[in-house]
């Protein structure tokens, strides 16, 4: 939650291209900006929640699934668990499979 007003996009695609590329979301070009803050105020911790919720309620409105969904977070858990458990042994743990 340190850098809320940008973030880090990485391509593999192309070899010209390939590699990080910061992108900012506290200018005009981004989507959901002009809603917020005048251009080069940050978005907070308030305004990421408010657009989640956003995203959430249009997808409820439209009768589409959201994402991330509860599956999406066991998968993360089961990681989580994985990586927990292979710091413990100081060995490769292999993620269990989640249903």
């Amino acid at each position: 939650m340190e850098r809320l007003n940008e973030f880090w996009l990485f391509k593999h695609n192309n070899r010209i291209y390939e590699g990080f590329t910061r992108i900012f979301v506290t200018e005009k070009v981004h989507p959901f900006y002009e809603k917020f803050w005048p251009a080069g105020h940050t978005i907070g911790w308030v305004e990421s929640f408010i657009l989640q919720l956003y995203h959430f309620l249009l997808a409820v409105k439209k009768g589409e699934e959201f994402k991330p969904n509860f599956y999406d977070g066991a998968v993360v858990n089961a990681i989580m668990d994985a990586v927990y458990e292979s710091m413990k042994e100081k060995k490769w743990i292999k993620v269990k499979e989640v249903l």
